[in-house]
Order: structure tokens, then C-alpha cells, then sequence
């Protein structure tokens, strides 16, 4: 996975769960340190990020993490204040630069100036919809406070930041927790939120939280709040003491406030309405109906299923096993997991070393001198992110930081096995680190990219594209073994496709989730659980991203390979494509046929 910045609801606030590269990773970059490179920048790219800047900074004067995560340094002691107004405010701020930008659009004559400009009106766009869609469904939306602090405080003190940037970190907690004059505390401020939104639509058929994702809530809160205290311990400085006991009363008073009125007034069912749900899908990057994502799912599915069966009964017959089905081939290879954490991380490291050298050795796609970075995660930050993601580096001022491949860990020991088992890292280590995530955000690290292109272009469906796309590229030089775990994560992302939409249309029983990932797939139930999880809320409309965005990537270069015949190389494609930076992948499929002769 690799986190993005999506608008999730009325709140700009809302970016404080989230980095803004639009998504999962975190730069000394050719593409983005503005301020040091400019000269090595392409006309139109300076005058993109000029415009991306400002507008960046104008989100920044609402939420000052967006700005912050991006890189503008001056934002990192800065945290958002929220009170009644801000919902206007925030809308505003879109709409006002959704009417610059298309006065821009109609001026502009560069074609590479004017993609750009398109691209961010229509994020714009999007945001807005997003917005008004929440408000005319009088969504009642429930803030996991403790978790959006821990996000906000995370992205300055981490084993990246600079010192200036964990010791902001400190002044950032401040201000979540005294304010100022005219703002409460942020928690005391979430609260306030919840109750006059619940009195506005008290008339009115309105939306209310998922009670598992409140639960859920309930169950984390303590161990981010260990964390928030673990960040605060790393920054450096020990003026936070106070400021600390004072924000623990808080904390547990919000979640008294959520057992004693966000809970009872939860709804059962996790079902948003069909408007929310087809809106999310847009923004996510999805233009099919939530209907032909359940058929092209469940027909695709069927079909890979039997390629499944198949390797699974070779390795079988490998092993001397007397069960030949997936699952329990599956489970036989689980059944030796590594469990140390540092074991864990040497694997995945080790994995990342194979990978380069099949990359190199078979001219697949140009790969970056520095190593990939991997490291595993605490137990707050495993509770917060329970699934390897990529971390994205900061866009501006960037200081030497990379991408960095994140594994979830426990005190317990793994809390799961799906991913700690010798043959099924490399195919891990193909999707979030290379050729996948790190790969798309070390390109643009290394070879220049616009501002917009790397950060407002992003949408689910080109990130996770490119990354299933990545992992078809090391396929054929997988063991037998790595392979069956390959075509596993394969059905797993087309099973989203299609589970994703039938929870939220209310068309299976949570039973049947589990029972994919279990008894057909092999995966833990565990994981199991969370897959669960985030079709019903954690991350609804995600899911069916991953095989959308393959299917038009794998067509892509299907249609150039077609046009080129025997003269199509893949590397000059894969490189080509990486160039666009998070261009929208049909933006980029029509760039791909322009650039053509660069393939030759």
C-alpha cells in the first residue's frame, strides 16, 4: 500500500491522517527541491510548481500539516485548529482556486503546463464533490482524535527527520492541545464538532459513524497514545512534560465523550450511502460503476484461480504433500515462519538484493544507486498502519530522505504470518519496494518531476497500477514456491475488486470475506480481518483500485507494443511510463502515444 492525500470527507483537517504525496511514502531530488534546483528545471516545471506552491500554502493557512508534509519547513510547528468555520473555509479555498486554475487552463499555451493544470482542477474538482456530497448526505463524521495526533506528530519524528523537524514536533503537540485564543484544544474541538453536527441534522435522515470503526478506535487508543509519548521522547527536548499530563486528561475524556455519545448513536451497519460510495470510487481514480467492478472481479477471479491450482499442485508434488490444494499448500509453506524481527527485516533486504540484480541482469527497468530502505514498525505505528506500506519522503527542501519500505511488527511476535515467510518477500518486496512504490517515487527523486504531477495527480488507481504491474515484471524469475505466493496477492487484489462493492451494496455477509482470504486463498485470518476492516471502514473504496489500475496499465503496453512491433523495449517503456511521474494513467497513456518514437 502507499499512502496518499485523499479529501475523505468535509475537513481539510482530515489530511493530518495522512502524508500528502498524495498517498503512502515519503528528498535531495532534482524534481522538488524548488528552492535549490531551479536552474536544472525546465521552464514549465518552474512555473508549475510556483502555482503548486502558492496553492499548497493556501491549504497550509487551514491545515499547516499539508504544507508541512510536503516540505515548507515554516509550516512543521504548526498544527490545525479547528472550530465552526472551517468547513466554509476549507471550501472556499478550493472553489476560489478552482476559478484561477481555469482562467489558467484558457491562457496557457505549453502543452506540458496545461496537463498539469488540468490535473490539479481536477483534483479540485474532486475535493469539492467530495465535500458537498458529505454535506447534502448530512454525513456526521467521527474524528479518531488520539490517531489523528499520533499521524501529525509521526510525520516530524521519524527515523528520517532532520533534528529541526522532531524538535517542531514538540511545538506542533502544543498546539493540538492548548490552542489558542480563539480555537479549544483539538480534542475538546472534535468533540464540540460531533455534537453540532448531530444537532444540525437532528431533523434530517443522517449519517452516522460505523460502530466497529469507533470500537476500533476505543481498542487502539491507548496504545497510540504510548506512542504519541514514545514520539514525543525522540524529539529531542523535554518541555513537553506538562503539556503531555494535560492532554492525557484530555484524551481520556474524548474517549469517555465517544463511549457516551459517539457509541450509542453509531450505526450496525457498515453500508454508506450509494452517492458517498460511487464518490469515493471517482476520487479514488475508478471510473467503473461498483456493478462492473463485481463482474470484471469475479470473472477475472474464476480464471486466475485455475493457474492458482495449478502451481499449487506442482509444488505439491515438489513437497511429497498429500493436500494439492491452494490453501493448504499454502499453509505448508506458513508453517516455518520467521519471527524474529530482525530475521524479518534481513529477508526483505536480502529479497531487495535478488530483485535488483534480476532487474539489472535482464535490462527490465533502469534502477537507483542508493539501496532500497526497509525497517520495521513500533507497535504504535503497526496499530496505526497494520499492513507494509511505503513511506514517501517530503517534496520540498527534501534533505537526502528516500522512500522507505515499512513492515508491521508486534510485542507479541508478527501478527501475522502472511508476509514473514521465506517465499513470499520477494513478491512483497517487488510491489513496495522495486519495481513498485519506491521505485515511482525514487524516479521522480532522481530524475525530476512537477510538483503537481508528483503529489496532486496521485490517485489510487495509478500508484497500485504501476505496483501489480511492477510485480508481473519479476514474475518469471520467481522459484516455484514465490510464484504460488505471487498468484496469491494477485487474486488478492482482484478479490477486492469485487468484495469491496458487494459489502458496501450490502450483497454478502462478512462470513464470506473471511472464507475468500482463509479457505480459498490461504491467508491468515488475521489478515483476513483487517481485509475486512477495510472494506467496511478503514479504507473504503481503496481495495477495487490495485486490479483497476493494472488492467489499464497491462493495456498500456499491450497497445505500445502492438504500434512498435520488434522494435518495443520494455525498459524504455517502464522507464517512459515512471517519467510521467503520478500523472493519471490515462493522461499518461495518451502521453505514451506521443512519445512513441522515444521508444524506438
Amino acid at each position: 500500500d502507499s499512502k496518499r492525500v485523499d479529501f475523505q470527507g468535509g475537513y481539510l483537517y482530515l489530511l493530518i491522517t495522512t502524508l500528502l504525496l498524495l498517498v503512502s511514502c515519503t528528498h535531495q531530488s532534482k524534481i522538488a527541491d524548488i528552492n535549490k534546483k531551479e536552474k536544472q528545471q525546465p521552464e514549465w516545471i518552474l512555473k508549475s510548481n510556483m502555482i503548486a506552491e502558492e496553492f499548497t500554502k493556501d491549504l497550509a493557512k487551514n491545515s499547516p500539516e499539508v504544507g508541512s508534509e510536503v516540505g515548507f519547513s515554516e509550516y512543521d510547528k504548526l498544527g490545525f485548529l479547528l472550530d465552526e468555520k472551517s468547513e466554509d473555509r476549507d471550501r472556499k479555498t478550493l472553489t476560489d482556486w478552482q476559478s484561477k486554475i481555469q482562467i489558467k487552463i484558457n491562457g496557457v499555451q505549453d502543452l506540458e503546463l496545461k496537463t498539469d493544470f488540468e490535473v490539479l482542477q481536477k483534483w479540485l474538482i474532486s475535493q469539492i464533490e467530495s465535500m458537498d456530497t458529505y454535506k447534502s448526505e448530512h454525513v456526521v463524521e467521527f474524528q479518531p482524535g488520539v490517531k489523528n495526533i499520533y499521524y501529525g506528530l509521526q510525520s516530524l519524528v521519524n527515523p528520517q527527520s532532520s533534528h529541526e523537524r522532531k524538535y517542531a514536533a514538540v511545538d506542533r503537540f502544543k498546539v493540538y492541545v492548548n490552542g489558542d485564543s480563539a480555537h479549544l484544544p483539538l480534542l475538546e474541538a472534535m468533540q464540540k464538532n460531533f455534537q453540532n453536527k448531530v444537532i444540525l441534522y437532528k431533523n434530517r435522515k443522517s449519517v452516522m459513524p460505523f460502530k466497529g470503526e469507533v470500537e476500533q478506535y476505543l481498542k487502539d487508543s491507548q496504545a497510540l497514545l504510548v506512542g504519541i509519548e514514545e514520539l514525543l521522547k525522540e524529539s529531542g527536548r523535554n518541555d513537553w512534560q506538562q503539556d503531555w499530563e494535560k492532554f492525557k486528561v484530555q484524551a481520556n475524556k474524548y474517549e469517555e465523550f465517544i463511549k457516551k455519545e459517539v457509541l450509542p448513536k453509531s450505526k450496525i451497519d457498515p453500508r454508506i450511502p450509494y452517492k458517498i460510495y460511487v464518490q469515493i470510487l471517482k476520487r479514488r481514480g475508478i471510473d467503473s460503476t461498483p456493478q462492473q467492478l463485481i463482474e470484471k472481479g469475479l470473472s477475472d477471479y474464476k480464471i486466475i484461480y485455475k493457474d492458482f491450482q495449478k502451481q499449487a499442485k506442482q509444488v505439491a508434488k515438489q513437497y511429497g504433500l498429500v493436500k494439492s490444494d491452494p490453501a493448504s499448500v499454502i499453509k505448508f509453506l506458513k508453517s516455518k515462519p520467521i519471527t524474529q524481527a530482525k530475521e524479518v527485516e534481513q529477508l526483505y533486504i536480502t529479497a531487495s538484493q535478488r530483485l535488483d540484480h534480476i532487474m539489472r541482469d535482464n535490462n527490465i527497468i533502469s534502477v537507483p544507486a542508493s539501496a532500497l530502505r526497509i525497517r520495521l514498525a513500533g507497535e504504535a505505528e503497526s496499530r496505526s498502519a497494520p499492513v507494509p506500506h511505503l513511506n514517501q519522503p517530503p517534496l520540498v527542501n527534501n534533505k537526502g530522505e528516500r522512500p522507505e519500505f515499512v513492515v508491521p511488527s508486534s510485542e507479541g511476535g508478527l501478527p501475522f504470518d502472511d508476509f514473514s515467510s521465506p517465499h513470499s518477500a520477494m513478491i512483497l518486496t517487488a510491489h513496495e519496494g522495486r519495481p513498485g512504490h519506491d521505485m515511482q517515487f525514487s524516479q521522480m527523486l532522481d530524475n525530476g518531476v512537477s510538483m503537481i504531477r508528483s503529489s496532486y495527480a496521485a490517485n489510487n488507481v495509478n500508484i497500485e497500477g504501476w505496483a501489480l504491474y511492477a510485480e508481473d515484471l519479476v514474475f518469471n524469475y520467481l522459484s516455484p514456491e514465490e510464484k504460488l505466493f505471487a498468484i496469491q496477492t494477485r487474486l488478492w487484489r482482484v478479490a477486492r475488486m469485487y468484495l469491496d462493492p458487494q459489502i458496501q451494496l450490502g450483497r454478502i455477509k462478512d462470513q464470506k470475506v473471511i472464507d475468500v482470504f482463509t479457505k480459498e486463498l490461504g491467508v491468515s485470518k488475521v489478515m483476513a480481518n483487517l481485509e475486512l476492516r477495510r472494506y467496511k471502514f478503514a479504507d473504503i473504496g481503496q481495495a477495487p483500485s490495485y486490479y483497476e489500475g493494472y488492467l489499464i496499465v497491462k493495456k498500456m503496453k499491450e497497445d505500445i507494443k502492438n504500434q512498435l512491433g520488434e522494435k518495443f523495449d520494455l525498459k524504455c517503456f517502464n522507464d517512459r511510463l515512471l517519467s510521467y511521474g503520478l500523472l493519471p494513467l490515462k493522461f499518461s497513456a495518451e502521453r505514451m502515444k506521443q512519445d512513441l518514437p522515444i521508444c524506438r
